[in-house]
């Protein structure tokens, strides 16, 4: 059986001096060649004690109380404090940037750089409540774990974590400031039973938006609570963006203005176009002559429709039927067509085709031309009239002559 008990040598000398109590032990063991040294003094008038240990390596240890408070100081040339004990319970490591408290050794520990004081670790950080200690990696004991940081940085909260909110009632929760993420493939992701189907993401060459995974349905709507968005009794759906991509709204959509107009589901406060896909989408004003831009829809491929109705079209051409109205006669109106090549009322092919023409216009100019048409077609009737009345009249007179004749 290995012996753990030595025997020791003690050499104790005892000085007084100017009111000093000096004690001084020297002691040291059977085997060894030099001895540790051991002094102690007590400054009667100050009612002050120190302890003094030089070993054989000249290590210094120092201990001795000052105002109310227990020093400890070592290995340093000036003996410069290097922990200091109060009666108040507080502690102080001097004034040294260092790692002064090492756990377990130097990868765990505690320390002050400049204007910076840290925590270490090797592996994880963990805050527990309760329990009791158990060697096992990040196990509470039996407690309840309230945080975890790993060493790959994941940090985890089992409580609401609150940014400038005392007693946060959510997870998360941020008063006076904003959420910031920086970096492509990033953003927040809102989903359920471990699911990742919809988030507020920013993705490589797209820009940040609300992203959803293929033929995953979307939702906008409101609750049936005023003031709790978490519960969601009598909640409608406002709008919905299908799996497939089509829109529904279940109200009026106002686009530009929100000042709805009666009666309507749609408000579009400025210009709409309408094309096909690949479509040429010539716009409004790549055509010349009409002043498209003053016009609100455009529809590249056409409307198909029961009905057009049209409003407030002045200058309607019944002016046409006025007495002072100078009509152009069937001449006039053959040798303009002889001449230009379409009607005096219409525009030219040339024209329609390089300046296009509006419903409203054509229209105008068709009536006109009926109504002048119709005037013709009068005037032509009551000269046919006559000229039968006429007949008549002749044939009657001849028919005279003949049988007087016979």
């Amino acid at each position: 059986m290995k012996n753990y008990f030595k025997s020791f040598r003690v050499i104790v000398v005892t000085l007084t001096f100017l009111g000093f109590n000096y004690v001084n032990a020297q002691v040291s063991d059977d085997l060894a060649t030099t001895s540790d040294s051991y002094s102690i003094n007590v400054d009667q008038s100050s009612n002050s004690a120190q302890l003094l240990l030089f070993t054989q390596y000249n290590q210094h240890w120092k201990i001795h109380n000052s105002n109310s408070s227990l020093i400890f100081k070592f290995n340093d040339a000036n003996l410069n404090p290097s922990i200091t004990m109060r009666t108040d319970g507080t502690m102080l490591f001097s004034s040294t940037t260092r790692q002064m408290i090492n756990l377990y050794n130097t990868e765990y520990g505690i320390g002050v750089q400049s204007n910076t004081q840290y925590f270490r670790t090797n592996q994880n950080f963990a805050w527990y409540r309760g329990g009791i200690h158990s060697h096992s990696e990040l196990n509470n004991g039996g407690g309840t774990t309230l945080m975890t940081l790993e060493d790959n940085g994941d940090l985890t909260v089992s409580g609401n974590l609150g940014l400038g909110v005392n007693d946060p009632t959510e997870k998360l929760q941020v008063n006076g400031g904003s959420l910031y993420f920086n970096g492509e493939s990033q953003g927040i992701i809102i989903d359920a039973a471990g699911y990742k189907r919809i988030g507020i993401m920013k993705y490589w060459g797209r820009e940040a938006g609300i992203w959803r995974v293929a033929n995953q349905d979307f939702e906008f709507g409101r609750v049936g609570s005023t003031n709790d968005i978490k519960n969601g009794s009598g909640a409608t759906v406002d709008m919905a963006i299908e799996g497939n991509g089509d829109v529904f709204i279940n109200s009026r959509l106002l686009v530009g203005d929100q000042t709805p107009i009666a009666n309507t589901i749609a408000h579009f406060d400025g210009r709409v176009y309408i094309s096909e896909e690949g479509g040429t989408e010539e716009g409004f004003s790549t055509a010349s002559g009409f002043k498209y831009d003053d016009y609100l829809l455009w529809v590249e491929e056409g409307i198909v429709s029961l009905d057009l109705a049209l409003t407030e079209l002045n200058d309607w051409p019944d002016y046409v039927f006025e007495a002072d109205y100078e009509l152009a006669s069937l001449e006039e109106v053959e040798n303009h067509i002889k001449t230009n090549g379409h009607m005096h009322t219409m525009p030219s092919a040339d024209e329609v085709q390089s300046q296009g023409l509006s419903v409203k216009d054509i229209t105008q100019r068709t009536v006109r031309t009926v109504e002048e048409m119709t005037l013709h077609l009068i005037a032509q009737e009551k000269q046919i009239k006559s000229q039968n009345d006429l007949i008549d009249d002749l044939m009657k007179r001849l028919e005279k002559i003949e049988n007087a004749r016979y």
